[in-house]
């Protein structure tokens, strides 16, 4: 999927499935990531950062990435996406 991203963007990334596996799902988790799954495919994906804001004293939340698949698009995907972590942002208390 990051391949796709990087690739819309006219990129490369030395990015692989292991490392979104590792840094946004496992034990070393940086990110926060959530996927978007549709006719048993990986469509799209939303990445956030928590981090303190050491101006407002809190938490905040930063959408850094959201892609959907070119051939998913039109269809939701991306407004679900959105919703999705606007709502846990909303729950959690953060900005």
């Amino acid at each position: 999927m990051m391949h796709l991203l990087a690739e819309f963007h006219g990129d490369t990334t030395p990015v692989n499935a292991g490392d979104f596996k590792k840094y946004g799902f496992g034990e070393h988790k940086l990110a926060h990531i959530w996927v978007a799954i549709l006719e048993s495919k990986l469509v799209g994906f939303a990445l956030i950062y928590d981090r303190m804001n050491f101006i407002k004293g809190g938490v905040t939340r930063t959408l850094d990435l959201l892609f959907v698949n070119e051939a998913f698009r039109q269809k939701g995907i991306g407004k679900a996406l959105v919703a999705i972590v606007a709502k846990d942002t909303v729950a959690k208390g953060f900005e």
